[in-house]
């Protein structure tokens, strides 16, 4: 992104971008064209509705279906809302009036900001308007010339769902609560066009992955995730900013409380139902065999790996367990050594593109899978001296430059690994993961960076 939108991004700069941003005119085109073919999408879906509602004879009758009945139902919830519009607005008044003020300028529109508006809502609220705007939306999509409104509804639905999704998975993101809120701020800022650079960018990340161990795969599709979420609550924004800036009058909001609410055992559900709506397959792994998640994610890392020299070998000891009888199990497991040319002050003055410095080792992911833990129970791990290492550091007194890590849990074995000893930069944000889900754990790391002195 270029001149004054460069702070707008700033949270999302993962060090250097050393891509140049790849030029596409086409780019808006087929953003629009994506989204009317979700309207299109949308239409068939409501078409199979009407077939199957024929075929169990539940269509009253044909007119029903007609234009001339889509456009009396149109009007008619159009004047059950309008009739609403005076004094302090919820959300989806909020939402209602920011079309109504387009065609209507007598209309006032919330002085505060969408995403404002949007984080402070209530989620009982929240599940309120994504139900208004569904009205809305079954109907225009049906209407042949609605198919701006019907995208502005869409986008509406979208940043509400979006919204109740970030509440709900929160707790358990990879991004440190400091980058969420930063995030959050740039919907305030950013520009449609904005989001779809972010997004061209983030696809480059991930892209260049594989060949860059320095980018963390983790952290980029946790953002990923997020940015159909940004474009829909940008774009609703972007139309209330258009009508703020051309003079239409304003209107405090009514505000309810978005924290602490206690929900019914129907919204709570809702809440879930919409949470879970759009779980991706990275997500839905979660609910996967533990033993079939292991072997995609080990399909995974090895397809990102180039070097099988980086493939770290462990070994493991069957080490004596109070209360436990019999053999213990061997659990799989896979591990990578993160490795990446270091270009520090040295390096550059030595070295060039064609002529790079050897790799050196940045850190280490591994993946230990335990299919057979009891609820509530979890793997340890723990670092420990390295009795072989004979070599000693000057400079600190330490008796080893390579410690060993210990994976351990009941019923299994344990795993040991070799490492360099370094410290670890354990900040999500720079890629540290330790996580035990579905039977997996979880180790990611690198090492804090070591700045060259002359």
């Amino acid at each position: 992104m270029a001149g004054q939108d460069n702070d707008q991004v700033a949270v999302l700069a993962w060090h250097k971008n050393k891509h140049r941003r790849v030029q596409d005119p086409d780019r808006q085109l087929r953003e629009k064209e994506s989204e009317l073919e979700q309207i299109r999408v949308r239409r068939q879906q409501h078409e199979a509705r009407i077939k199957a509602r024929e075929q169990k004879g539940l269509v009253f009758d044909d007119e029903a279906t007609t234009q001339a009945e889509l456009r009396f139902r149109y009007s008619t919830l159009h004047q059950k809302f309008s009739d609403k519009l005076e004094g302090p607005s919820s959300l989806f008044l909020s939402i209602y009036a920011i079309l109504r003020a387009q065609t209507d300028e007598h209309t006032r529109v919330c002085s505060l900001s969408y995403p404002e508006f949007l984080q402070s809502t209530s989620i009982s609220d929240l599940i309120y308007t994504i139900e208004r705007c569904n009205e809305f939306l079954d109907v225009v999509v049906q209407l042949s010339d609605k198919d701006e409104e019907a995208q502005y509804w869409n986008n509406a639905k979208l940043s509400i769902a979006g919204e109740i999704r970030e509440r709900q998975h929160a707790p358990y993101s990879l991004l440190e609560p400091k980058v969420q809120q930063e995030l959050r701020s740039m919907l305030k800022m950013s520009k449609l066009a904005d989001v779809m650079d972010m997004q061209r960018m983030v696809a480059l990340q991930l892209h260049y992955a594989s060949a860059d161990d320095d980018i963390d795969i983790d952290y980029w599709e946790e953002v990923e995730k997020k940015l159909p979420w940004f474009y829909a609550v940008v774009y609703v924004r972007e139309k209330q900013d258009a009508l703020i800036a051309s003079g239409v009058p304003l209107e405090e909001p009514l505000l309810a409380k978005a924290g602490g609410e206690k929900l019914s055992e129907e919204d709570q559900k809702t809440a879930e139902a919409i949470a879970a709506a759009d779980i991706d397959v990275e997500q839905r792994g979660s609910m996967e065999d533990p033993n079939a998640a292991f072997d995609r994610m080990v399909l995974r890392e090895r397809a990102q790996e180039t070097d099988t020299n980086n493939i770290l070998e462990g070994g493991s000891f069957q080490t004596w367990q109070p209360g436990v009888a019999g053999v213990l199990t061997k659990p799989r497991y896979f591990s990578r050594i993160k490795t990446a040319h270091e270009w520090h002050k040295y390096n550059q003055m030595h070295y060039d593109m064609n002529n790079p410095p050897p790799k050196a080792i940045q850190g280490y992911r591994f993946l230990i899978c335990y299919p057979n833990l009891p609820t509530g129970v979890k793997p340890a791990w723990r670092l420990e001296q390295d009795p072989s290492a004979t070599q000693i550091d000057i400079a600190t007194a330490d008796t080893s430059n390579t410690v060993l890590i210990r994976f351990s849990a009941p019923s299994y074995k344990d795993v040991v690994f070799r490492i360099v000893r370094r410290e670890w930069d354990a900040t999500p944000r720079n890629g540290f993961k330790n996580l035990y889900e579905n039977g997996i754990l979880v180790l990611s790391f690198v090492f804090k960076r070591n700045r060259y002195r002359k």
